[in-house]
């Protein structure tokens, strides 16, 4: 089944998260507060009028794939504004992800896959008190980040530059607890399971997990599948383009798929 199949099903059999109500009010406050919340956030502007400007880059630079690598791109040599279309978060994800940030306020926030740091930038916005550690495999966009955050004037922020099997055990054993990580690469199962199982070692009942494009394949709904059925998983949320999980026992374990 192609993606855009998966997606169109998706669309036309997922409740929209408008009319969607729950027995859980835990639920229906998610909805209300990330899903539907429409307000303008200052930051937003900061980040966009990066993404913006970067969209419009020609210069290129050579990218080392770790993981599945890029779907539209297939050369290594790469221009900017290529990436910030085909690899980077979408305004609309992005943005949730920050509103999640903005609202639960993790002390430390872990990022697998910085890319360019667009999303990172969103991460660590969202809350100022909170130390975010973004891990990017390749060099030269670890390196745009880098300016990102600068330009920015993000000081939350500790980029790490190598493989996740190298870079993630050393985070995690720098923070108490792992609050709330954004998992966006390699979208392999075996890998992607693997870094679950380690991060699982730092849960709290107050932590949350993101996985991104759960659906992009048959490997990653494979993972989605075993991820949100773990015992230690209470509720998860499918919004197709991620996958939102909970560890807090005072819920109900359920799947849900919200029409975001």
């Amino acid at each position: 089944m192609s993606y855009s199949f998966k997606y169109l099903k998706y669309k036309l059999l997922t409740e929209n998260a408008f009319k969607y109500r729950s027995n859980s009010p835990f639920i229906n406050k998610l909805i209300a507060d990330f899903f539907l919340d429409k307000s303008t956030y200052p930051e937003y502007s900061l980040v966009e009028n990066i993404r913006e400007e970067l969209s419009h880059s020609k210069k290129e630079i050579i990218v080392n794939d770790l993981g599945v690598g890029s779907v539209k791109m297939k050369s290594k040599q790469r221009k900017i504004r290529d990436i910030i279309r085909y690899s980077v978060k979408s305004r609309k994800y992005a943005q949730l992800l920050f509103r999640i940030v903005h609202y639960f306020k993790p002390a430390s926030v872990i990022e697998l896959g910085t890319s360019v740091g667009i999303t990172a930038s969103y991460l660590a916005l969202g809350n100022w008190q909170a130390q975010l550690y973004t891990i990017e495999g390749c060099s030269e966009t670890a390196n745009i980040a880098g300016k990102i955050f600068s330009s920015l004037n993000i000081v939350n922020v500790k980029l790490y530059t190598g493989s996740f099997e190298e870079q993630l055990p050393a985070v995690l054993k720098t923070i108490p607890a792992a609050d709330f990580i954004f998992f966006d690469g390699n979208h392999r199962k075996t890998p992607t399971l693997e870094y679950f199982e380690q991060c699982l070692e730092k849960i709290t009942e107050q932590s949350i997990f993101v996985f991104d494009d759960i659906h992009c394949s048959s490997e990653m709904e494979q993972a989605w599948f075993e991820i949100s059925n773990n015992a230690k998983v209470t509720l998860s949320i499918d919004i197709f383009a991620m996958g939102i999980i909970f560890f807090n026992r005072s819920l109900k374990k359920q799947v849900v798929r919200v029409n975001f």
